[in-house]
Order: structure tokens, then C-alpha cells, then sequence
């Protein structure tokens, strides 16, 4: 899966939630073509301008003829097109514009995955559209990754974090996506997947980043990941509540020894599972 496509298809989604007026009329345009649109908009404007002119000549009696009626629905097509072509144009490119800022504010420069913001939004949205469908988010975090860098350098970091990123990728479902949520922690949301779902998924996950990041640019550095998994499944239906679930899972992965993928399902029960405040993972996490 293309990390672009992720990112257009988390910006459509968002899009057709806020349903505004000009991503309507850029929907219409892309629909129609833009010698469509011109045809419809001269159309339309043709109608109207003909209409203006017949309530004229019902208030005022002057006679309008034949002659008239034609001049006044062809001329918006002689004065228009050329109008409408520069406004159509303007309007396609002001659209691309936007699309390419857009993406770029979504996009994390690094790994070309989502950024937090763009995610935490991504996630709001589907969790209020699911209804009574399940939702659940994994939070993944590579095992020791400050030794990595220290051992190996920043650059063979980079490339790992961007390794970790495509083995993501080359497990979501169309409508899952993947953002980086800081550092070398990254979180799947995946919307229709119960917890035991997506534990399923986060655990061929983990296998795809054992074996495929067993070695990057030559060097031996054996990236493995945790991953803590909460479901919406579990009665929550509260963003904040099921991101912290997954945190904690995710801790309890960390202190099992890593390499691992736990539920939060276990942990609701058992409240000593949680993780402590303040600190978070250990150094060199």
C-alpha cells in the first residue's frame, strides 16, 4: 500500500465529513470535466438570464421579440466561456494547491506516514461515524531503539523508523491508517476491527518488522517492536480513554519483556497492570 494513498484517502474522509461547499463544487468539476462544468454553468446561466428578461417584460409590457429572447440566452455563452475557462482554471489550481498543503501538513517528513495531529483526527472522526461498529487503535513502539542510534548512528535510525513504516503498511486494510505519534512510537487505527482483530493483525505486524528489519543498510540491528492493542468493542467509546488503554498495554508489553503484543482487555480487570504516571518507558525503550 502506497503511504501517499493513505494519506488522500484520510483527507477524503475528512473532506466528506466537514461537507463543504467548495469540496462539493471541486467534487461536481472533477465529475463532469471542466468543458462540462463550463457547458452546465453557460447553461444555467443562459436560463437565468432569459428568465430575467421575461419578468422584465411582464412588469414593464415592452415588447422582448424573438430577436431578443435569442440575443439574451446566447449572449452568457459568447461572454461567459471565455470567463468561466480563467475562474474554472483558477479555481482546479487553487484545488491543487490546496490538496499538495494539505498533504504536506498531514504527512510526517520523516516516514511519510501521518503525523499525530492528522491521526488524532482521523481516529475522532471514525470514532464517531462507527455507531455500534468496533474501532481499535494499536500503539507499536521499537524495542531499544536509542541503542539503535547510538550504536549505529541517526541516519541507520531513520532508515529503521522508515523500514518499521512499510512493514506497517504492508499489512493494513484499505480502511486502516498509520501515523507516526512521536519519536519511534507509532499508532494504527483500524476502524470495523474488534480488539481480538486487530491483536491478530499487530501480531503479523510484529513478525513482518522482526524478519524484514533484521538488518538495514547492511548493519545487523535486529529492530523489534511492542504493541499495545484496545478495542472500542470494549464499551469505550471515548478516544482519550481507548489511546490510554492502548498505552498501557503497550507499557505492559515494554515490562513482559518486549517484542510482543498485548490487549488491553486484561488490563480493565486487572488495574494493577497499569502503567505508572509521569515517567513513561523506561530509557532507551
Amino acid at each position: 500500500m502506497e503511504t501517499n494513498d493513505e494519506a488522500a484517502r484520510a483527507t477524503l474522509l475528512l473532506d466528506r465529513a466537514d461537507g463543504t461547499t467548495t469540496s462539493r463544487v471541486l467534487a461536481l468539476i472533477d465529475r463532469l470535466g471542466i468543458w462540462g462544468a463550463i457547458a452546465l454553468a453557460s447553461c444555467v446561466l443562459s436560463i437565468l438570464s432569459v428568465s430575467i428578461a421575461s419578468v422584465v417584460h411582464r412588469i414593464t409590457g415592452d415588447p422582448i421579440g424573438w430577436t431578443g429572447l435569442f440575443n439574451t440566452a446566447v449572449i452568457p455563452f459568447l461572454l461567459g466561456v471565455p470567463t468561466l475557462i480563467v475562474l474554472l482554471s483558477l479555481l482546479r489550481q487553487l484545488a491543487v494547491t490546496r490538496s499538495q498543503l494539505t498533504r504536506l501538513s498531514m504527512l510526517d517528513p520523516l516516514t511519510n506516514a501521518l503525523n499525530r495531529r492528522s491521526l488524532l483526527a482521523y481516529a475522532e472522526r471514525m470514532l464517531e461515524s462507527a455507531g455500534d461498529e468496533p474501532l481499535s487503535v494499536a500503539l507499536i513502539d521499537a524495542d531499544w531503539f536509542k541503542r539503535i542510534n547510538d550504536r549505529h548512528g541517526h541516519i541507520t535510525g531513520d532508515d529503521c523508523l522508515r523500514g518499521i513504516t512499510e512493514a506497517i503498511h504492508g499489512r493494513l486494510p484499505q480502511q486502516a491508517v498509520c501515523g507516526r505519534f512521536g519519536g519511534e512510537e507509532f499508532a494504527v487505527v483500524l476502524p470495523g476491527f474488534t480488539e481480538q482483530a486487530a491483536a491478530e493483525l499487530a501480531e503479523e505486524i510484529r513478525g513482518d518488522v522482526a524478519h524484514s528489519c533484521r538488518e538495514v543498510d547492511g548493519k545487523p540491528v535486529a529492530v523489534t517492536i511492542s504493541i499495545g492493542v484496545a478495542g472500542s468493542d470494549c464499551q469505550i467509546r471515548n478516544l482519550d480513554e481507548l489511546l490510554s488503554l492502548a498505552d498501557q498495554a503497550l507499557y505492559q508489553a515494554k515490562d513482559e519483556g518486549r517484542d510482543r503484543v498485548v490487549q488491553a482487555t486484561g488490563l480493565i480487570r486487572s488495574p494493577a497492570a497499569s502503567p505508572p504516571t509521569g515517567s513513561g518507558f523506561p530509557a532507551g525503550s
